[in-house]
């Protein structure tokens, strides 16, 4: 609908004197930041936050500064209008609302929630639906306001359906596909690719791809399949990846390597029973796509789609290029998949190698490693990630290799160290996701400080002759704490009834892990007495409506 339309409709709708529905005028998005105090330079409250919003205006909107006011409802039910903040109004991307001091002060975090939107000045219908704002929104004496982290906890996807790629490669750069378990089939990590060049000679520096070969051909580039491996120099670059990552990698068996290079189709290729596929497979004759007789690289240059397809579980090169190794069922050595100076047949050709320092009769042969990754073994592995943060110590970690995801379960003292457990596990390259169903003791809305014993000397003056002794609290506080500015009351109780109390001292108490109870030694002369803290004013007995933490016993020196 255009401008035009719009303003028309928005005349006539005035003319008729219909109420305007909540959207057709504005939206109010988020909160733009937490609220800041001023002095209210009009009559009534002497200080107000102002909360500012962003918001959007529609056409139809009236371009009079007047046709619109603030509203909010305030946590004790009070409803309260103000006009538009001079410049803003259709056409600005702000509003800010006006929200008194003492309507939020002195109230529980979880208390302190209010609703803001747009009226029309002449009807008091509302123009926008209502933005809600927390303690989140308010500065708070715990400190700076807590960043609003609407994020879900946990992160990624766990792997599922046919190609079941790792989407973090492993720290040498080769990505992995989790095989999944079928039947009497355990599920197994296999390489998309062949390691390279480059790949094996920075696992085994001695890794020479012209060793063993008289040939011409140019199959040395890093990013080609590293070849001329035996057996035992295979095991030396298994071996090598074992000790840099703490994995258990190994050969593929020989059933193994075959499901995974058909991708579990019955017939003798991924892509049916032909042995010729020239899209598919680098072998001799009619297959190569490259414009020479070489090896495809094992890995694409950026920006360069691979020369040859993947199979439907996501492996390159399976068949053609080199041939792999794998073992056989009596633990022997097997080359598997031909190789780009094989003519396509089928079956294709394999070779059973007994001589574990040989690699057959060409030595166009290299690996596509694998391992092994069952729940026991991660757990551990997951664990040691947690090791040094005791708040982590007892979560339970449970993995599931078919999904490469995982879960998290137990009790962590709070948020924070629930997100950090979620971060912890970002940098483990063999998971997909993580699902984190940790969970946070629950607290008493009530509760907003826990005291603890005694910390340090207490200390006793005699200001005009009263005598008084100062005993430093040790205290936990909670976040978020009350807004601030808020009124805090240290309580003294004795054991007969008798009650004293006054102010806290500090200004933003989140920002000590103490405070002074100070005792009146002619209302308490000895004994034990007890201390609370309550909110808004002092409380006569610990049962009384304010109190905001537990009873501590201090002994009067």
């Amino acid at each position: 609908m255009s401008c035009r339309v719009w303003a028309s409709v928005a005349i006539v709708v005035g003319l008729i004197g219909s109420a305007v529905h909540a959207d057709d005028v504005a939206r109010l998005y988020r909160w733009r930041e937490p609220a800041s105090a001023i002095k209210n330079p009009g009559p009534g409250e002497s200080q107000v936050y102002l909360l500012v919003a962003e918001a959007g205006w529609t056409p139809s909107a009236s371009r009079s500064q007047g046709a619109y006011t603030t509203k909010l409802l305030l946590p004790d039910g009070t409803q309260i209008t103000h006009p538009l903040s001079p410049y803003e109004g259709p056409g600005s991307g702000l509003v800010t609302f006006q929200v008194p001091a003492e309507a939020v002060r002195n109230r529980l975090p979880s208390e302190v929630t209010l609703k803001a939107w747009l009226a029309d000045s002449a009807t008091g219908e509302p123009v926008s639906r209502a933005l809600r704002a927390t303690i989140a929104d308010f500065p708070n004496s715990a400190g700076e306001p807590p960043p609003v982290d609407r994020r879900p906890f946990g992160w990624g996807t766990a792997l599922s359906g046919a190609s079941r790629i790792l989407p973090t490669p492993s720290p040498d750069g080769t990505k992995y596909a989790r095989v999944p378990a079928s039947g009497d089939a355990a599920g197994f990590f296999l390489a998309t690719t062949e390691m390279t060049n480059g790949q094996v000679a920075a696992a085994v520096p001695s890794y020479d791809p012209l060793a063993g070969r008289s040939d011409e051909f140019a199959l040395e580039a890093p990013g080609q399949p590293a070849l001329g491996l035996s057996p035992d120099a295979a095991g030396n670059v298994l071996a090598a990846l074992g000790t840099a990552t703490g994995l258990p990698f190994r050969l593929p068996t020989e059933a193994e390597w075959l499901r995974a290079a058909r991708a579990g189709a019955a017939t003798p290729f991924w892509w049916g029973d032909q042995a010729s596929y020239p899209s598919g497979a680098n072998f001799l004759g009619p297959e190569p796509a490259l414009e020479e007789d070489s090896t495809a690289p094992s890995v694409a240059t950026p920006g360069q789609a691979a020369t040859f397809e993947a199979n439907p579980w996501g492996f390159l090169h399976t068949f053609g290029n080199i041939a792999e190794w794998a073992t056989s069922p009596s633990g022997e050595f097997v080359r598997l998949g031909g190789h780009f100076r094989i003519e396509p047949a089928v079956p294709l050709p394999s070779q059973v190698v007994a001589d574990s320092s040989q690699f057959g009769d060409d030595p166009y042969v290299g690996l596509r490693p694998a391992f092994d990754l069952d729940a026991n073994d991660a757990a551990p592995i997951l664990a040691k990630r947690f090791a040094d943060d005791p708040a982590l110590k007892d979560v339970n970690i449970a993995f599931d290799p078919d999904s490469a995801t995982a879960t998290l379960n137990g009790t962590v003292p709070d948020t924070a160290t629930r997100r950090k457990a979620d971060d912890l596990l970002r940098g483990v390259w063999w998971l997909a996701a993580v699902v984190d169903h940790l969970t946070t003791p629950a607290v008493s809305p009530s509760s907003l400080a826990r005291l603890g014993a005694q910390k340090g000397d207490a200390k006793t003056t005699a200001p005009l002759g009263r005598v008084m002794t100062a005993i430093p609290v040790g205290v936990t506080w909670s976040n978020p704490l009350p807004v601030t500015g808020s009124d805090w009351w240290v309580n003294i109780y004795g054991p007969d009834g008798r009650h004293e109390a006054h102010r806290l001292a500090w200004s933003r108490p989140g920002q000590s892990e103490t405070f002074e109870a100070v005792v009146d030694r002619a209302k308490f002369p000895r004994g034990p007495v007890s201390v609370a803290l309550s909110l808004g004013k002092a409380a006569e007995t610990p049962t009384t409506p304010g109190v905001v933490s537990n009873l501590a016993t201090l002994q009067l020196p």
